[in-house]
């Protein structure tokens, strides 16, 4: 089937009033660029839209744990909506009250997660909370707090017979992909029944036959663009509630191989980048917005500063900080090497991104056991004037 068959038995998104980001020009061209990768499942559209909620939550009892902004959830949320159109229905949640109550008054046919070591708890107690409301409901958990073999994988998931599907790594295609299959059943009572008998590309599976159904891996987007900008699109307008922290990524990826890192994999050694345009147009979209009392962005990048561009987007930054004088603190990983572009895209800042100067281990044995080198202490200090010459502030790791 070529991309045009494929459109016209989809869905006609053009006529959607819904803005879509640099390097996809009408929300159809998306659909034909991606499905072109050969990975997604093709579907027939359904009467009913699926009706999605998809959490990267937070304790907030006392005070808010995770404050950032659920950029992650944003990406995947905005990536479906563009490749399935008015046959899902779309809701992202951060706080554990305004998820819950959603459930209880009108629960979801799929609910997804994000998994990290701080929200697992969490993640799980919802699922059960959906389980008793909804038993015909999906449960789709993601994110790095996943070992990486598959006989861990499968140890580790046996915990947790909440969890119908897991999936790894950059989850946009592979989250798609259960959509995709999920359109194949009848109704949404047979959403769950079907899925779990077959394997889902870029997922893990817990069958119903008992068994753990590992699909094929799905290639990373290289053209990040191709995935819709969940703040341009306005998706996460509603978190700006002054009292999370909005996140930027300009880049994925990461050329190192550190034993100890969850992104020091083979899987992910090739960095793709968003481009200029678009991460300059957030900039400028989050600096309109932001509540007076947010003075801080996170970049997730990390090795920010590394690459010659990172000079350019330190530019974006800096005429939103004259124009809206925001951002006052950049929270970012900055790169362990070329500390000389990284000390250019720091004094463009004024004082507002620390540089990181910071060893992993002082113990030859150990940095060999982690596939890790430290900067030398010459070149170290060789940054001394510099950093001192320019004001620049530092913070090291422990």
């Amino acid at each position: 089937m070529d991309n045009e068959q494929l459109e016209k038995k989809i869905v006609n998104l053009n006529s959607l009033n819904m803005p879509f980001n640099v390097g996809v020009s009408r929300p159809s061209d998306f659909i034909a660029k991606n499905m072109s990768y050969g990975q997604c499942h093709s579907y027939e559209a359904k009467k009913f839209p699926l009706k999605i909620y998809l959490g990267d939550l937070t304790y907030d009892t006392v005070a808010i744990s995770t404050n950032a902004f659920p950029l992650n959830i944003g990406y995947i949320g905005s990536f479906c909506m563009a490749r399935f159109g008015p046959d899902i229905e779309v809701v992202l949640f951060k706080y554990i009250n305004d998820l819950q109550g959603a459930i209880k008054k009108t629960p979801p046919d799929i609910l997804g997660l994000s998994n990290y070591c701080w929200n697992q708890n969490l993640g799980i107690e919802m699922f059960r909370v959906l389980r008793k409301i909804n038993p015909y409901a999906l449960t789709v958990w993601g994110g790095p707090n996943f070992p990486k073999d598959r006989l861990s994988q499968e140890k580790w998931l046996i915990q947790f017979p909440e969890v119908d599907i897991y999936v790894p790594l950059e989850a946009e295609v592979g989250f798609s992909n259960i959509l995709g299959c999920a359109q194949e059943a009848r109704d949404v009572k047979r959403i769950r029944q079907t899925l779990l008998r077959k394997a889902v590309d870029g997922c893990i599976v817990r069958g119903s036959d008992g068994k753990f159904h590992y699909g094929e891996p799905v290639k990373r987007i290289e053209d990040l663009d191709k995935i819709p900008s969940p703040y341009l699109s306005g998706i996460l307008d509603k978190f700006f509630d002054s009292r999370l922290l909005p996140v930027i990524q300009t880049n994925r990826g990461c050329p190192f191989n550190c034993t100890y890192c969850v992104d020091g994999s083979g899987e992910v050694n090739k960095i793709n980048k968003f481009s200029l345009e678009r991460v300059a147009a957030e900039i400028k979209y989050i600096a309109e917005r932001v509540p007076k009392n947010i003075h801080a962005l996170t970049i997730t990048d990390l090795n920010f500063g590394m690459l010659p561009r990172d000079l350019q987007i330190c530019d974006a930054i800096h005429n939103a900080q004259q124009k809206y004088n925001y951002p006052l603190y950049i929270g970012a990983s900055t790169g362990k090497n070329s500390r000389k572009n990284i000390i250019n895209a720091i004094k463009c800042l004024k004082g507002s991104l620390e540089l990181m100067v910071a060893v992993q281990s002082m113990d030859a044995q150990v940095l060999k056991n982690i596939n890790r080198e430290n900067i030398s202490v010459e070149r170290m200090l060789e940054l001394a004037p510099a950093i001192k010459e320019s004001g620049l502030r530092t913070k090291a790791e422990i």
